[in-house]
């Protein structure tokens, strides 16, 4: 496909004065794709069948589930009425071919991630977004009108092959999951994305400054407009938008704690709030006095009356562009090396480690999901060095 016809098939995942990616095919109805008997019902499906004129219906998550659940209840049905007379005993005997339904025409590439956006309304705003935006930016215009079932893994080798390193790691994983879905409801015999080499992308490690620089500079650039986020930052190890969306009702001087109870981000201009990024992220976290003192600060620099902790000159939340601004100013001016808001949640994190703190209580602070992702995420810290394990045990067991 030429650049031409790439910005025009563009063009239609991004309407003119729009702001994101509004696809027709990511906002129409699914009905027409949906299995025989299966309809969409807010945000989920439901199946139904009618025997001897009483409706029965059922329902699912996603349309695999309520295809499944009406082909269940079908066969129960079949198995009650088995000795009458039924005037819709066609529908009750009706057997599911094969591992599911099939679409009357072939679906396409285009067709298949709108349905499997849809399947997932759990998702929250910014998933959903960013699964958008990688299928409009890279997917859509080169493979989006190809068929399943004369899609190659050739083409999709080539397509990943035309990208950036890391999105292409992206897109492979959606499309992988899309693929399974598709596998799943029967739409095709193999998953061709397991047959594609996976991109290898690995983020670059960036070292971070030794702690008397970033002491020195906490010491002598109290005055910053961003010294309270940098030095919050560092002694709680918050997510960006954790603190960002921060209000003075989660900070309780008298006890000493921060609540963290939501994050916010803008998507598509719209500032949007929802839980922490785990369930372990809704946390209870100990200020450290650093932390005392950034929160104090910014106190004093709020006018009464404003919920936010860190709003910006409109009073509303920074965005993540703003932010990492903000951060860059305060680096440059107190002489550090530029620093992003989630190195400075790496920064707090190692200094944990190095302190000795143990890895489950790591792992609560910065609100992971289990210490396995803490011990996998900072491996590179932890190192490999036993001799501090054999002089734990010599200093526990001397030699009598």
């Amino acid at each position: 496909m030429g650049t031409n016809q790439q910005q025009q098939a563009a063009s239609t995942v991004f309407p003119t004065g729009g702001g994101g990616p509004s696809h027709r095919l990511l906002t129409e109805p699914l009905n027409r794709l949906l299995p025989p008997g299966v309809r969409q019902k807010g945000n989920r499906f439901e199946g139904r069948v009618k025997v001897n004129g009483k409706q029965y219906t059922v329902s699912g998550a996603t349309p695999e589930e309520a295809y499944l659940a009406l082909q269940q209840l079908k066969a129960r049905l079949n198995q009650r009425f088995r000795n009458e007379s039924v005037t819709d005993h066609r529908l009750c005997e009706e057997l599911v071919n094969g591992r599911g339904w099939q679409p009357r025409e072939p679906l396409t590439v285009e067709q298949l991630l709108e349905q499997w956006m849809r399947a997932h309304p759990e998702w929250k705003p910014r998933t959903r977004y960013d699964y958008q935006v990688l299928a409009a930016r890279w997917v859509l215009p080169l493979l989006g009108s190809c068929s399943l079932s004369q899609l190659q893994p050739r083409q999709l080798e080539e397509m990943l092959a035309s990208m950036p390193t890391r999105q292409a790691a992206k897109v492979y994983a959606m499309l992988r999951a899309a693929f399974n879905a598709a596998y799943r409801w029967g739409l095709i015999e193999e998953n061709l994305v397991e047959r594609v080499s996976p991109p290898r992308y690995r983020a670059p490690r960036k070292a971070l400054p030794p702690l008397e620089q970033v002491a020195q500079a906490l010491a002598e650039s109290r005055h910053h407009s961003w010294w309270p986020w940098f030095a919050l930052a560092v002694s709680t190890g918050l997510r960006p938008g954790e603190q960002a969306a921060l209000r003075w009702e989660d900070w309780s001087p008298e006890e000493n704690v921060l609540w963290v109870r939501r994050s916010g981000q803008y998507i598509d201009g719209t500032w949007i709030e929802t839980p922490p990024k785990t369930y372990a992220g809704n946390r209870r976290i100990t200020l450290p006095t650093l932390a005392q003192a950034a929160l104090q600060v910014q106190r004093e620099r709020v006018r009464e009356g404003v919920a936010l902790v860190f709003p910006n000159h409109a009073g509303k939340p920074y965005s993540a562009w703003g932010i990492n601004d903000g951060l860059k100013r305060f680096c440059r001016e107190s002489g550090l090396p530029p620093l992003t808001p989630h190195q400075l949640r790496h920064y707090h994190a190692s200094l944990l480690i190095q302190q000795g703190v143990p890895l489950t209580l790591i792992s609560r602070r910065l609100g992971h999901a289990s210490p396995e992702v803490t011990a996998r995420v900072y491996a590179h810290w932890l190192g490999d060095d036993d001799s501090i394990a054999a002089d734990a045990v010599s200093t526990a067991l001397p030699v009598p």
